[in-house]
């Protein structure tokens, strides 16, 4: 399977005094989709006009090679995609007059095409330059975003005041799941074979005391639990892993999870519960007003479950309305801003990210086991957002693209066999 994957294409990445200059152009654009959508940047001047100028010369990118995304193995996502999209659009258009700190038109517009950029441009770098190229700059892009990010939290803490309570990569959830995505990679460039050396196990326990330390140092007890739940998935499913590979499961696990404190908020009243949210996470046995939220779902949502507030309203709303910063649960928290319908596609999207993992399980197990823990952090925090889509277009279009490999070479044998044979 992983001949196929590589398509001779593992020695094409050497280092940067090897790198043609059309390589160099494919790093420029896999960061700049990183910085938009993985790990946005807080600290930039004028962000928006350097934003725009990203989004633009991406999508000039994305037009150039514009055969390559019209493949019909690709179709599947692309078409769901393009109707979350349209929902997206329909939503914030609708209700452009609704909130006043911002145009819920203009923002869907930046996300919406910074999300179908990620998936394009995933798409055509898998056929240009292979998944080894992706993941190894990924992997480098995450290590340098993280040393800059705690360089500066640490010698110069002013930022944090000067930008709004924000670090370089955003709020305090963005710093701690950033570190928690280093770890992810780390065991992803094992798994598909490009990490070798003997320090696998000490990068392993150096990200993860800083993932934690970090995580605490900022105060995120959700990056915390984002990093323990990861852990505990991918060891204990590992030896049972194509079972997590099953496209029904992680549906059920977001709706289970997602749902599960909306409809019966009294499990937050046991004692077990309360015990291990006050004496472990230092919390209040409401998390923080969770169940305050949970309880008045109805009233915020009423008369808007069709198509929300728009892309970029729920801080305004929840804030008007019962005086809390968002709903504190992923996918409830894209009813509330693009609605119910907006919802089923991101489920459709999961769903259809997972139907052919099953064939590469292996190598794909820490981004799925990521994903699953996002599906369950979910039920608590906002987290369904750029991470959590940029893993599940990886997924898709890692799956998809070793997938048609693979049949394009047994079929290839198997021609050859006949005809040896004949």
């Amino acid at each position: 399977m992983l001949q196929a994957y590589y398509k001779g294409k593992q020695s094409s990445y050497t280092g940067i005094s090897a790198i043609p200059v059309s390589k160099c152009g494919y790093i420029i654009i896999l960061a700049f989709v990183y910085y938009l959508l993985f790990a946005p940047i807080a600290y930039l001047p004028d962000r928006s006009i350097i934003k725009y100028g990203m989004i633009l010369i991406v999508g000039l990118f994305v037009l150039y090679n514009i055969k390559v995304i019209l493949q019909k193995k690709y179709l599947s996502m692309n078409i769901l995609l393009l109707l979350f999209v349209v929902v997206c659009f329909i939503s914030s258009i609708i209700n452009r007059n609704t909130i006043s700190s911002r145009d819920p038109f203009l923002a869907s517009i930046v996300y919406m095409g910074t999300l179908v950029e990620a998936l394009l441009v995933f798409e055509i770098l898998a056929e240009k330059e292979g998944f080894s190229f992706i993941i190894n700059i990924l992997y480098r892009l995450t290590i340098f975003t993280v040393i800059i990010t705690d360089f500066l939290i640490f010698f110069v803490p002013t930022l944090f005041s000067i930008y709004g309570h924000n670090y370089l990569v955003g709020t305090k959830f963005g710093v701690a799941y950033l570190h928690v995505q280093l770890i992810v990679l780390l065991f992803l460039r094992r798994t598909t074979k490009l990490y070798k050396t003997n320090f696998f196990y000490v990068l392993t326990v150096l990200y993860s005391a800083l993932a934690v330390f970090i995580s605490i140092y900022v105060d995120c007890m959700t990056g915390v639990m984002l990093f323990a739940i990861f852990l505990l998935v991918y060891f204990i499913f590992y030896r049972i892993r194509r079972a997590l590979a099953n496209p029904v499961l992680i549906v059920v696990v977001l709706l289970i999870f997602c749902v599960m404190l909306l409809i019966n908020s009294t499990i937050m009243e046991n004692e077990y519960v309360q015990n291990f949210i006050i004496n472990i996470f230092e919390r209040s046995p409401t998390m923080t007003g969770r169940t305050r939220i949970f309880e008045h779902i109805s009233y915020i949502m009423a008369g808007h479950w069709a198509l929300g507030y728009g892309y970029g309203s729920a801080y305004e709303i929840t804030m008007e309305l019962i005086g809390a910063p968002n709903v504190q649960n992923g996918l409830l928290n894209w009813c509330l801003e693009c609605g119910i319908f907006a919802a089923i596609l991101i489920i459709a999207m999961l769903f259809n990210s997972f139907r052919k993992v099953k064939y590469c399980d292996k190598e794909l197990y820490p981004v799925v086991v990521i994903l699953y823990s996002f599906c369950i952090i979910a039920s608590i925090e906002v987290c369904i957002s750029g991470q959590f889509f940029t893993w599940m277009f990886f997924v898709f279009v890692y799956s998809t693209y070793t997938c048609h490999l693979n049949y394009k070479d047994y079929k290839t044998k198997f021609i050859k066999k006949r005809c040896y044979d004949g």
